[in-house]
C-alpha cells in the first residue's frame, strides 16, 4: 500500500475509529495521571479559521510563525489568524497529502508529501516530480538541499531531484518514516534496520534483535541532543551513546492497543507520543494522558511540536491542539458546583490548609485532596466561614458570615459574641489576629473588636471608628494595623488610636482591603486604586499607569525570591520589589508583571475579596489565593524562566480606500518591510494598516502601539487592536512605526517601521506650486494695475467732475453777465429815457414796455438758467418736456403751427446739466430763427433716442435760404457759429439743410455720457 492509499483509507475509516476508540478508552484508562493536570488545553479547527481539519505537520519558523501543514494546504499562524497558502487550482501532480515543508527564505517554500515536492518563490508554484512520495527535505551540514522519499535519498539542484545510489540495496528494502538532525544528517526508518545519510554518506544501524521482528511500521524521531527515537507499534526505542535500548511501551488502554504515528523529546526531557487515540507523555518514569476520558480525544495524532515558549502542539485528524503548561494549579472545594467560592483559607500542619466555603462550612485540604469537616466543626458544617486563626496554644479561631465568631480547642466549641452593650455586633467577622500577648482582635463589618479582658468568651468594641474592617496585621510594636473601609490604616496600640502622618493623605482611594510586612519592614497595602507602598516616610501607588493589569487589590502574599504575588479582580499578579524600590527610585516608570489566568491554569480569575484570610503560605513555598471558583496554588520556585516580554512585530498589509496596496510575504522575509520604500499612488486617502506579532502563550494579551514619524510623531495609546485605518497623510514622506508587547511589558527597542512615500497629484508638486505663485504674482500684478488704473479713472473723473463744476460755474457767471448784464443795463437805460421824457407822455408809455419787455425776457433766462442747473431736471424726459413747453411758447407767439413728434424716454435716462443747457439754447436758437427770418407757417419738432445718442430736428417750411451765401459776423447772423460751438463742446454733430422756398431742416445729434 503506498502512501496516498493508506491516508484515503485512514480518513474514510477515521470517523468510525475514533468513535470506538473513544469510547473503549474511557474504560480502560482511569488509573493513568492526566496531562490537563499539567496543562491547559486549546484547539482550532475549520470554524476557527483553519483551512483543513487535518493537520500531518508542524513548523515553526525563524520568524516565529507556527506553519500548519494540510493534506492539500498550508497555513501560516500568529496566534489568532490562520493566512492560507495553496495552488488554485491545483496543479496536476500536486504533492497529495502533504507531510511537511521546509523554508528556504528568500528562495522559496518548499512543500513536500505524497506524489512529489512543489516549490513556491512568493508568487508562482512549482511542481517537481520525485522518485515517490518525500518523507523529508533538508539541508545538509555543507548546505546542500536533500530529500528523503520512499525510494531513498535524493540531491535537490533547482528544481530537480537526483537519486543518490545507495550501496545496501540488498538490506534495505522499504523506507517509512524520517527524520532530520540539526548536524545536518538525515535518519530514515527501513526495512531492516535504521539509516543515517549526510551529505551523500550512507550509515547503516542495525535495529536491536528484539525489534526485528516487531510490526514493519516505523515512526522515527530525533531530539535536539541526537538522541535517536523509533517506535514499533506500541514500543519504544531510543539511541544514545551508540547504544539501543528499550524506554517504556504505551499502557494498554484499549481491547487494541494504539500504534504510535508521532514521536517527540520536549526541552525538558519528556517524551511526547501521538497515536490514533490520543496523546501520552512519558516523565519521570510514568506515562500521562490526553484522551477521550478528559472531554478532548484527538483523533488520530499525525504529528507533534514543540514551540520557542515550551508549549506542546498536535496536529490531528479534527485539527489543530496546543498544551500549555500550567504554573498554576487549580483546586476545586466543595460537595457542589455551587459550593466553590472560597472565603477563607489558613495553612495547618505544615504543609496542609483549612479552607472555608460559602455556604459550605469548613474542609481540610491534605495530599491535593479535600476532605468536609463536617464531624469535627459540626456547628460550621453549613456556614460560611470568612475569618480563619491559628492560635499560639494550637487552637483556632474561625469567624462566620452570620454566626459570630467560634473557637475550637481540643475538640470543644464555644461560640464567642458580643459583650452587652457594646454598641456594634459580632455576628459577621471578616478579619482575625492574635497580638504577642494572645489577645485576640476581630474585625467586623461594624468595626474593630477585641476580647474581653475579663470574659475571654466576649468581644468589646475598639472605638471610636465603626468602619468595616478588612484586614489586620501586628505592626511588630504591640500594636495593630487596622485596614478600614472608607478611612484608610489606623493604629490601634492600649487605648491609643493613630493614623499615620502622610499615609492616609496619601492614600488615592481608603477602602484598605489587604495587609502585608514584608521582610523588609515594608508595609504594602491592596486597595481599590492600586497597590500601596509605605516604608515609613514615602508613599508611593502603583497602578495602571504603572503597569499593573488590575488596581483592585484582594490579596497580598511574598515569596522567597523577592516577589509579591497579588490577588486580583482578574487573575494573579507577580510583581519584583526591586521593581517597586527603582519606580519609587525614579530609576523606571513601569513594573515589569507576569499574570496568572485562565491560560496559566485557572478556571476563575476572579480572587475573593473584602476578608482578611483570603491568600496563605505554607511551609513548603506554595502560595494559595482564594476564588470564586475555588483554590488557586502557586509554587514560585517551580516557575519556568519568566519570557521575555517584548515580541517581533510584523506589518501584513497596506491599504487604500478598501484595496490592498502591499501584502508581506509569505516567505520568511523578515525584514521585508525595510528593504522597500512603499510608494501610494496619488489620491489614495484612507490608509489602512494590518499588522501582527506571533505569539502563542497569550495571543489576546499582546499589545501595540503604533505612529506615523510625519504625521503624528507620538506613539498611540496600548492597543489590542491589530490594525490602524483611517489615516489620510498629505503628499509627503512618512515612516509608519508599530511595536508590541506582552501586556503590561516592556516595549521593544526596534519598532517595525515601513518607509512610505504618498506621491501628488500633478496640481500638488513643487513645480505646479512654483507656477501657482509665479501666476498668482502676475495675477496679483494686474489686479494691482487694474486697480491703480481704476483709482487713476476715478481721481481723473473726479478732477473732470470739478472741471465740470467749474466750467458750469463759469458758464453761468457768463451766462448772468451776457444775458441778465446786458438786460439790466438796458432796463436802467431806458428808465433813464422815461426820466428824460417824462413831460412826453406817450414816450414814457413806450419805454415802460419795453422796460416791461426787458424784465420778461429776463424772468425767462433766470428760469432757464436755473432749470439748466437743477439735477432734478437731468431725466431725459424733463428735458423734453421742457423743451416742448419752450417750443410751444415760441411759435405760439408767433402764430406757427407746430407739430411735435417726441418719443417717451425710458426714465434711466439721464443728461448733465452742461449738455441740457447747450441742446436747449441751440434750439431755442433754431426757433428764434424761425420766427424771425424763414416766415414760416408751419414747424415740426422731433426727438428720438438712437441708442446712446439722442437726436432732435427742427424743420420748418419757411423760404429757407442758400446756406453759402449766409453773411458773416459783421452782419449780426453769428447765431449759426454760437450754434456749431454748443453742440462741438458736448460732443455732438449739427446739420443744417436748407434750400429757397424749401424751408430749413436743423438737426441735432449728441452722445448721451
Amino acid at each position: 500500500m503506498n502512501m496516498s492509499s493508506f491516508w484515503r483509507a485512514a480518513g474514510r475509516c477515521c470517523p468510525w475509529l475514533t468513535l470506538v476508540l473513544c469510547l473503549n478508552v474511557t474504560r480502560l484508562q482511569a488509573q493513568l495521571p492526566r496531562l490537563l493536570k499539567d496543562y491547559t488545553i486549546r484547539q482550532w479547527g475549520i470554524e476557527q479559521g483553519l483551512p483543513e481539519s487535518v493537520v500531518t505537520a508542524l513548523h515553526q519558523s525563524e520568524d516565529g510563525y507556527l506553519w500548519c501543514i494540510g493534506l492539500h494546504k498550508a497555513a501560516r499562524f500568529d496566534g489568532l489568524q490562520f493566512s492560507t497558502i495553496a495552488p488554485k487550482p491545483l496543479p496536476p501532480n500536486f504533492p497529495q497529502p502533504l507531510l511537511g515543508m521546509l523554508d528556504r527564505g528568500r528562495e522559496g517554500l518548499w512543500f513536500y508529501g505524497g506524489h512529489g515536492a512543489a516549490r513556491f518563490d512568493g508568487q508562482h508554484w512549482q511542481v517537481c516530480p520525485t522518485p515517490g512520495s518525500v518523507w523529508k527535505m533538508f539541508f545538509g551540514s555543507t548546505g546542500r538541499l536533500w530529500a528523503a522519499t520512499e525510494q531513498g535519498f535524493c540531491e535537490v539542484r533547482g528544481t530537480n531531484f537526483t537519486q543518490v545510489p545507495f550501496p545496501l540495496t540488498n538490506t534495505v528494502t522499504r523506507y517509512y518514516s524520517a527524520a532530520f538532525q540539526a548536524d545536518g544528517s538525515c535518519w530514515m526508518a527501513c526495512g531492516g534496520g535504521v539509516l543515517r545519510f549526510r551529505d551523500g554518506d550512507f550509515q547503516y544501524v542495525k535495529i536491536p534483535p528484539d525489534l526485528a521482528g516487531a510490526i514493519y511500521t516505523y515512526t522515527i524521531s530525533v531530539s535536539a541532543a541526537g538522541t535517536v527515537w523509533i517506535a514499533s507499534g506500541d514500543r519504544l526505542f531510543c539511541r544514545r551513546d551508540d547504544r539501543w535500548s528499550e524506554v517504556a511501551r504505551l499502557p494498554e488502554i484499549s481491547r487494541s492497543q494504539p500504534v504510535i504515528s508521532a514521536i517527540l523529546e520536549g526541552a525538558e526531557g519528556d517524551l511526547w507520543v501521538g497515536t490514533e487515540v490520543g496523546v501520552f507523555r512519558w516523565s519521570h518514569g510514568q506515562w500521562s494522558t490526553l484522551t477521550a476520558r478528559d472531554g478532548v480525544c484527538p483523533p488520530e495524532v499525525r504529528c507533534l511540536a514543540e514551540d520557542r515558549d515550551g508549549q506542546i502542539w498536535i496536529g490531528t485528524a479534527g485539527g489543530l491542539v496546543r498544551l500549555h503548561p500550567k504554573t498554576v494549579r487549580f483546586f476545586e472545594v466543595g460537595a457542589s458546583p455551587e459550593a466553590t467560592w472560597v472565603t477563607a483559607v489558613a495553612p495547618n500542619q505544615g504543609t496542609n490548609l483549612l479552607v472555608g466555603l460559602t455556604g459550605g462550612g469548613l474542609w481540610e485540604k491534605s495530599d491535593d485532596s479535600f476532605r468536609h469537616l463536617d464531624q469535627e466543626f459540626q456547628p460550621l458544617k453549613a456556614s460560611t466561614v470568612s475569618a480563619l486563626l491559628h492560635a499560639g496554644d494550637g487552637s483556632w479561631w474561625i469567624g462566620t458570615q452570620g454566626e459570630h465568631l467560634w473557637h475550637f480547642y481540643e475538640g470543644k466549641a464555644t461560640k464567642i459574641s458580643e459583650a452587652p452593650g457594646v454598641g456594634i455586633s459580632s455576628r459577621n467577622i471578616t478579619a482575625l489576629f492574635e497580638d504577642h500577648q494572645g489577645t485576640l482582635w476581630a474585625g467586623t463589618w461594624d468595626g474593630l473588636m477585641v476580647q474581653d479582658e475579663e470574659e475571654e468568651n466576649r468581644l468589646r468594641a475598639v472605638l471610636p471608628y465603626l468602619n468595616p474592617v478588612c484586614a489586620l496585621m501586628g505592626d511588630g510594636k504591640g500594636g495593630v494595623w487596622v485596614g478600614h473601609q472608607g478611612i484608610g490604616l489606623v493604629n490601634v496600640n492600649g487605648k491609643k488610636f493613630s493614623r499615620p502622618a502622610g499615609l492616609n493623605e496619601g492614600l488615592i482611594n481608603k477602602d484598605v482591603r489587604a495587609l502585608l510586612r514584608d521582610a523588609d519592614n515594608v508595609i504594602w497595602l491592596g486597595t481599590l486604586a492600586g497597590l500601596v507602598r509605605w516604608d515609613g516616610d514615602q508613599v508611593t501607588t502603583f497602578a495602571t499607569a504603572q503597569g499593573l493589569p488590575d488596581q483592585d487589590i484582594r490579596q497580598i502574599l511574598e515569596d522567597s525570591l523577592g516577589y509579591l504575588w497579588l490577588g486580583t479582580a482578574h487573575g494573579l499578579v507577580r510583581v519584583s520589589k526591586a521593581d517597586c524600590a527603582k519606580v519609587v527610585r525614579q530609576q523606571a516608570t513601569r513594573l515589569e508583571v507576569q499574570v496568572f489566568g485562565r491560560n496559566e491554569g485557572m478556571n476563575t480569575e476572579e480572587c475573593t475579596g473584602g476578608f482578611g484570610s483570603l491568600a496563605a503560605r505554607t511551609e513548603d513555598g506554595r502560595l494559595w489565593f482564594a476564588t470564586h471558583g475555588g483554590l488557586a496554588m502557586v509554587e514560585p520556585d517551580r516557575l519556568p524562566p519568566t519570557r521575555q516580554s517584548t515580541l517581533p512585530v510584523y506589518v501584513e498589509e497596506i491599504c487604500a480606500n478598501g484595496h490592498t496596496l502591499w501584502t508581506r510575504p509569505l516567505l520568511n522575509t523578515a525584514n521585508a518591510e525595510a528593504n522597500r520604500e512603499l510608494v501610494i499612488p496619488p489620491g489614495s486617502g484612507g490608509l489602512e494598516f494590518h499588522f501582527t506579532s506571533p505569539s502563542f502563550a497569550q495571543p489576546e494579551s499582546v499589545q501595540f502601539r503604533y505612529r506615523i514619524l510625519g504625521y503624528v510623531d507620538e506613539w498611540s495609546a496600548p492597543t489590542p487592536n491589530r490594525s490602524l485605518t483611517g489615516v489620510w497623510p498629505r503628499p509627503g514622506r512618512y515612516v509608519f512605526e508599530v511595536e508590541a508587547r506582552l501586556r503590561n511589558g516592556e516595549w521593544g527597542t526596534a519598532a517595525r517601521s515601513v518607509p512610505l512615500v504618498v506621491q501628488p497629484f500633478f496640481w500638488q508638486t513643487a513645480w505646479f506650486s512654483g507656477l501657482l505663485v509665479l501666476a498668482g504674482s502676475i495675477v496679483v500684478f494686474l489686479v494691482g494695475r487694474q486697480a491703480a488704473r481704476r483709482r487713476y479713472k476715478r481721481r481723473m473723473e473726479r478732477l473732470e467732475l470739478l472741471r465740470a463744476v467749474e466750467r458750469e460755474r463759469a458758464r453761468i457767471a457768463q451766462d448772468l453777465h451776457d444775458d441778465l448784464g446786458t438786460d439790466l443795463s438796458r432796463l436802467a437805460m431806458l428808465s433813464d429815457l422815461a426820466q428824460v421824457d417824462a413831460d412826453r407822455p406817450a414816450n414814457v408809455r413806450r419805454h415802460l414796455d419795453e422796460i416791461f419787455q426787458s424784465a420778461d425776457d429776463m424772468v425767462h433766462k433766470v428760469d432757464e438758467i436755473v432749470w439748466a442747473v437743477n439735477p432734478a431736471n437731468d431725466a431725459l424726459e424733463n428735458f423734453n418736456s421742457y423743451l416742448v413747453e419752450t417750443a410751444q411758447q415760441v411759435f405760439n407767439a408767433a402764430g406757427v403751427r407746430l407739430r411735435l413728434d417726441v418719443a417717451v424716454p425710458p426714465l434711466a435716462v439721464k443728461l448733465n446739466s452742461t449738455l441740457r443747457h447747450h441742446v436747449f439754447l441751440v434750439l431755442k436758437e433754431a426757433m428764434n430763427n424761425v420766427v424771425k427770418h424763414a416766415g414760416a407757417a408751419e414747424v415740426h419738432l422731433t426727438v428720438r433716442l438712437e441708442g446712446t445718442r439722442l437726436r432732435l430736428e427742427l424743420a420748418d417750411n419757411g423760404r429757407g435760404f442758400v446756406l453759402s451765401q449766409i453773411p458773416g459776423s459783421e452782419s449780426g447772423h453769428d447765431g449759426l457759429q454760437n450754434m456749431r460751438a454748443r453742440v462741438a463742446e458736448v460732443g455732438g454733430t449739427l446739420v443744417i439743410d436748407s434750400a429757397p422756398s424749401q424751408g430749413t431742416m436743423v438737426r441735432v445729434e449728441v452722445p448721451l455720457k
